[in-house]
């Protein structure tokens, strides 16, 4: 499942290795490899320096996706808002109705509901799994935002928190 995915988008880059560089070293002590074992690995095996490496790459991948509780999608005529449960989402959907205003641009709730624009609420269980789903939005250009922006649109349809 994640590994499909680290198949097909990759491990994680040079830049994003020397953000967790603390946290690879510990993933490797914890797994019995200090780093002289680690330099020795990569010089005698390099194929199971780099698997080591990839699963290193699926846990801090996992890791993020657990904490993205909330995504949105913009576009000048549309924003989309999805709340992240555990087994399904739920959808805000913000329609313009005019073309005075751009949605892309919005920089509040605010500014999100002030012009003339339709809101639609929806929910689904995810087609896969939270995981995947999430790392499917996320590929086509959704991108994490604060729940407090979909509870504040939830508000404003009349829906209950759940």
């Amino acid at each position: 499942m994640i590994l499909a995915y680290l198949q097909e988008y990759g491990i994680l880059n040079e830049e994003e290795v020397e953000q967790f560089k603390t946290e690879f070293g510990r993933y490797l002590l914890t797994n019995g490899i200090d780093s002289d074992a680690w330099e020795k690995l990569k010089a005698e095996d390099m194929q199971m320096a780099d698997r080591i490496f990839h699963l290193f790459s699926v846990n801090v991948l996992d890791g993020i996706i657990e904490r993205i509780d909330c995504l949105e999608f913009r576009t000048p005529e549309y924003a989309q808002f999805l709340a992240l449960g555990n087994e399904k989402m739920r959808m805000i959907g913000i329609t313009r109705n005019n073309d005075d205003w751009s949605l892309a641009e919005a920089l509040s709730i605010d500014d999100l509901v002030a012009a003339d624009a339709s809101v639609q609420y929806s929910e689904r269980i995810y087609s896969k799994n939270r995981t995947e789903d999430t790392m499917e939005l996320t590929s086509k250009g959704y991108r994490p935002c604060d729940l407090k922006i979909f509870n504040e649109l939830l508000f404003l349809t009349g829906r209950e928190d759940e």
